[in-house]
């Protein structure tokens, strides 16, 4: 997890949950997959999560290919 936020007693990240969200996955898709989380989790952790983008560099490469 990297020190990413997750949702209590899981290991699913608040940041994976807005990913499914923002991409078109519905909130039912989102609970079929994990059934132990209901409607409030993945709605409060899509919310905390657009609250609190990660900081820091983005990921990918660091340089420019000078060829």
């Amino acid at each position: 997890m990297g020190g990413m936020p997750t949702v209590r007693g899981t290991r699913i990240t608040a940041q994976s949950i807005l990913g499914r969200l923002e991409s078109g996955d519905s909130v039912e898709s989102v609970l079929e997959d994990h059934p132990y989380l209901d409607r409030d989790v993945v709605e409060a952790a899509a919310l905390y999560a657009k609250a609190n983008p990660p900081r820091g560099r983005r990921g990918g490469k660091l340089w420019r290919s000078t060829s």
